[in-house]
C-alpha cells in the first residue's frame, strides 16, 4: 500500500486511472478483541470444515436457497453429482483420499480469475516462493477440464478461485466448474465450502441446535458470543416475525443483506422497510435480515483524490488462517495473518477497489485506554 494501487473505472480505460484511498495513520483498535479474534480462528476452521463435510446438512439447509438464488441452486447440483448426500461424510472423504500418480510433467496452482483482471499480487508472491502458477477464466477452461486437469501441459494440483461467486461468471461454464470439483486438484474453495460460507449458513448458525451440531458445548458458546442475530424474513416463526415488524419500526438497528458473495447490495435504513414489504414471503428467502453492528469510531486520516481527509472511521479485522485435514485427522490449523479494512462512519457499502474502504494497519490499545477514547 506503500506505493498506492491504481484502479479503473473499467479495465479498458487506463486514462482514468485512480489511486486507491491510503491510509496515514495505523487504526487504533483494542488489543483484546484483537486477541480474542485469533483465539477463536482455529474454532472457526474446525467449524466450517465440518459443516463442508455434512453434505446432507448443507442440502437441508439450502433447499429454500437453491430455489431462488442460482448459485446455490447450480453448486448443490455439483454436490450431488460429485458427493453422494446419503453417504454424505464418508463420501467426502473418499473423494480427497486419492494421491497424486506423477505424470512427468511440471505441477502448478490454477487461478480461476475474470479474464480483465490483472491483479496478480499472489502469483507473484507464490512465485517468490518457487511455486508456479497460471491464470485462466472459466470460459477459457471450459473447454479443456478434465478429471485429472492439464493445462499448458502442466499438472494442476491446487485450483484457486477468484472468480465463481457471481451468476455472470458462469455463462456456459457450470459443465466446466463440475469438472473441477470432480478433478483431484484441490479446490479453494470446493463447491460444498462455497455453501457453507453461504448466509443462510450463518443464520442458521445462531440457532445453538444447529451449532452444537459442529461443535463441543464449550467452543460453541465461544464462538457464539462473536455472532450478531440474524434472520431468515421468509419464515414464519414468532421470534422472526417480531424482528421483521422491529426492522420495518427502527430499520436503522438492521442490515437487509442478500445471499449473493461479495456483499452485493447490502439494504439499510429506510430501504428496508420498502423492500420487505415489496417482496412475496417466498422472495424474502433471497435475503438475510441482521441486526445492525455499530462499531467504535476512531479519528483517520487518509490520502484521497491528492488531499488529506481527516474522518472518523470504523474498523473491520478478518484473520487469515491456514487449515488441512485428512478425514477426521487434522494437519494443521493455525492463525496466519490478518487484514483490517476501514471506512468512513457514514459508509455503508464496503470494497477496497470502489473506494469506499481502505487497507489499514491496527495499532493495538489496551482495552482500558482504548474503550475511554472511542466514540459510538
Amino acid at each position: 500500500m506503500a506505493r498506492g494501487i491504481v484502479m479503473y473505472p473499467t479495465p479498458s480505460n487506463k486514462r482514468e486511472a485512480a489511486v486507491v484511498p491510503m491510509t496515514l495513520l495505523p487504526c487504533p483498535f483494542a488489543d483484546n478483541y484483537f486477541q480474542l479474534a485469533k483465539k477463536l480462528t482455529p474454532d472457526f476452521h474446525l467449524l466450517m470444515d465440518k459443516i463442508t463435510c455434512d453434505i446432507g446438512w448443507l442440502e437441508r439447509a439450502l433447499a429454500k436457497t437453491g430455489a431462488i438464488d442460482e448459485i446455490c441452486s447450480k453448486l448443490l447440483e455439483i454436490c450431488r453429482s460429485v458427493y453422494n448426500a446419503e453417504t454424505g461424510k464418508d463420501r467426502f472423504f473418499k473423494a480427497y483420499s486419492s494421491r497424486w500418480e506423477p505424470l512427468g510433467l511440471p505441477r502448478v496452482v490454477l487461478f480461476i480469475v475474470l479474464e480483465e483482471e490483472k491483479n496478480e499480487k499472489l502469483e507473484l508472491a507464490a512465485f517468490q516462493q518457487g511455486i508456479c502458477s497460471l491464470r485462466r477464466s472459466l470460459a477459457q477452461l471450459s473447454r479443456t477440464c478434465e478429471l485429472r486437469p492439464l493445462v499448458a501441459r502442466k499438472q494442476v494440483t491446487v485450483a484457486y478461485f477468484r472468480s465463481g461467486y457471481w451468476p455472470q461468471h458462469f455463462e456456459g461454464a457450470w459443465l466446466c466448474r463440475q469438472q473441477l470439483e470432480r478433478s483431484e486438484a484441490a479446490k479453494c474453495p470446493s463447491a460444498p465450502a462455497q455453501l457453507a460460507g453461504m448466509k443462510k449458513v450463518q443464520q442458521l448458525l445462531c440457532d445453538s441446535a444447529e451449532l452444537s451440531r459442529f461443535l463441543s458445548e464449550e467452543q460453541a458458546a465461544a464462538v457464539s458470543s462473536t455472532f450478531a442475530k440474524q434472520f431468515d424474513p421468509s419464515n414464519t416463526s414468532v421470534e422472526t416475525r417480531e424482528a421483521v415488524q422491529a426492522a420495518r419500526k427502527s430499520p436503522g438497528d438492521w442490515v437487509l443483506k442478500p445471499q449473493v458473495e461479495g456483499s452485493g447490495e447490502l439494504y439499510f435504513d429506510d430501504d428496508i422497510p420498502r423492500v420487505l414489504e415489496s417482496r412475496s414471503e417466498d422472495q424474502l428467502a433471497e435475503f438475510i435480515l441482521m441486526e445492525r453492528v455499530r462499531p467504535p469510531c476512531t479519528p483517520s486520516a487518509i490520502l484521497h483524490d491528492g488531499a488529506v481527509l481527516v474522518r472518523r472511521a470504523v474498523a473491520e479485522l478478518g484473520i487469515f488462517g491456514t487449515f488441512v485435514a485428512d478425514g477426521d485427522k487434522v494437519r494443521c490449523n493455525k492463525v496466519v495473518g490478518h487484514l483490517l479494512r476501514s471506512k468512513g462512519q457514514q459508509t455503508n457499502q464496503g470494497g477496497v477497489f470502489v473506494g469506499n474502504a481502505t487497507v489499514d494497519v491496527p495499532f493495538l490499545v489496551p482495552s482500558d485506554i482504548y474503550w475511554r477514547n472511542v466514540t459510538a
